[in-house]
């Protein structure tokens, strides 16, 4: 394993706290790639999880705050959730098969499988790599490995920037619509004609839609989002579901949405997330149905209903989950990798030492 060579950064300490102690408009400026999932509110919410401890790597240069890096092991010898046990990755066995949730410091986020990196990237690279060795320190002095799951391209470009002695893999494609509130931002000619072609499906089934609150919506969204999970083998219950909203309407830095579609025979919502300037389509509820009108009510849902919404509110960016990149790619959304990436513990502790 190579290592960069250090240039160590004027006046820049480093530090680990038990408690996200930070300014949220200073936190939220060092990173925004993983959207509300990796906000502040949220961020204090793992806090209060007995099943982790959640800690934070700070830097700070002068008075400014340059780093707050989020970093969790497991109470308990067992991972709380699967999709974060690096041996579900596809990762080399060699590599996996003798590391325990024990034996992981994992950095980023543990929620909504999606991680941020809140560094302050300058352009010599050099405040991710004091950021990165004083989580190795933090990793090292307790024999563990360092774990990066759901990372976006960013934290991947400046941690292998670093150091080549992660490994990595993909562990989904993130969908997004950029620059949605722009009249005039390009669009092929094949997504504006299948763009078309759904609004004429939309306009022949005459769907009676709508916009609401949580609130409003809760009786008849949970029950809908829990068959859908179900139905889609996610095992759920309209009782995890309001629990999962319990959550989120408890941001104070989000605000929660229900869009509504229906017919006389098919009525379907879904669940989207407004944080700063991107709303984030979080989940859908629509019955299994032979019924044509099904794929209006779903398209509405998905696609032109969160559009226009994003639109009438000045929102330029939508967040459109990781699954079904067929229909989504064709009206015009593009994606980025998300990866777990895997530093060993002997690597870490050789990272640590050389500083």
């Amino acid at each position: 394993m190579s290592i960069t060579s250090p240039h160590p950064i004027l006046d820049s300490r480093y530090d680990v706290l038990d408690r996200a102690r930070f300014e949220p408009a200073g936190f939220q400026a060092l990173d925004r790639s993983a959207g509300a999932a990796a906000g502040l509110s949220r961020l204090r919410q793992v806090e209060l999880d007995r099943r982790w401890r959640a800690r934070y790597v700070r830097g700070v240069r002068g008075s400014e705050l340059v780093a707050a890096v989020p970093v969790y092991t497991t109470v308990g010898s067992s991972w709380p959730d699967a999709a974060y046990d690096p041996r579900n990755w596809g990762l080399d066995p060699g590599l996996t098969e003798a590391l325990p949730a024990d034996r992981c410091l994992v950095v980023g986020g543990v929620y909504d499988q999606r991680s941020g990196f809140p560094v302050r990237l300058d352009a010599a690279g050099e405040n991710a790599r004091e950021v990165l060795v004083a989580i190795a320190r933090a990793a090292a002095a307790e024999e563990r490995a360092l774990v990066f799951p759901y990372a976006y391209n960013r934290a991947r470009r400046a941690l292998d920037a670093v150091t080549d002695g992660f490994h990595w893999t993909g562990l989904a494609r993130e969908s997004h619509f950029r620059d949605v509130d722009d009249p005039d931002r390009p669009m092929s000619s094949r997504v504006r004609g299948v763009l078309r072609r759904d609004r004429r499906l939309i306009e022949a089934a005459g769907l009676d839609t709508s916009v609401t609150d949580w609130a409003t919506a809760e009786a008849v969204a949970a029950p809908l989002i829990a068959e859908h999970n179900t139905r889609k083998d996610v095992p759920d219950h309209a009782e995890f579901v309001r629990m999962r909203y319990r959550q989120w309407t408890e941001c104070p830095d989000v605000e929660l949405v229900v869009f509504s579609a229906a017919t006389a025979s098919v009525a379907g919502v879904l669940t989207a997330i407004v944080w700063q300037d991107q709303l984030e389509l979080y989940e859908i509820g629509l019955p299994q149905s032979q019924d044509s009108e099904r794929i209006a009510v779903y398209l509405d849902l998905m696609f032109h209903q969160p559009l226009a919404y994003a639109r009438r509110r000045g929102l330029r960016h939508i967040r459109a989950g990781t699954a079904a990149e067929t229909p989504k790619s064709s009206r015009g959304a593009v994606f980025e990798e998300l990866s777990g990436g895997l530093l060993t513990a002997e690597a870490t502790r050789e990272l640590a030492d050389a500083g």
